[in-house]
């Protein structure tokens, strides 16, 4: 397998744990010296920064599970692969994630409404995306 496909299916993983809100199978997908680092436009609570195994799989959960409804998608993003957070057809985060050796070991998490903005046109919307 190349590391590309390794990368993007350890992000898969991530994504379905997500989904099932299981922070314990978050963290078993991350490395321990893992960093998450939030933009959240000031607004600590639509996110904060996180280091280490488990306060980043906790974060991320309550990021990827904050609003009802919500939708999970993987999508090439940037360069790196990603989870695009949906509710109600809006973009409410943005994680752009990278692994190596099967764990993710970096994590940003755009949540700033501003930020988002260009995500809700069609236009920009994620490729690549495996179900989830």
């Amino acid at each position: 397998m190349t590391p590309e496909r390794i990368e993007r299916d350890t992000v898969v993983a991530v994504a379905k744990q997500l989904c099932a809100a299981s922070a314990g199978g978050v963290a078993g997908l991350l490395h321990p010296a893992v960093t998450l680092v939030v933009d959240n436009g000031g607004d600590d609570e639509l996110g904060t920064s996180a280091a280490g195994r488990l306060a980043c799989a906790e974060e991320l959960t309550r990021i990827a599970t904050r609003v009802p409804g919500r939708e999970l998608s993987v999508a090439g993003l940037n360069g790196a692969w990603g989870i695009v957070v949906r509710a109600g057809g809006s973009v409410v985060a943005v994680i752009v994630a990278s692994a190596r050796d099967g764990l993710v070991d970096d994590l940003w998490a755009i949540v700033a409404p501003s930020r988002l903005a260009g995500w809700a046109a069609p236009s920009t919307a994620a490729t690549k995306k495996p179900e989830v």
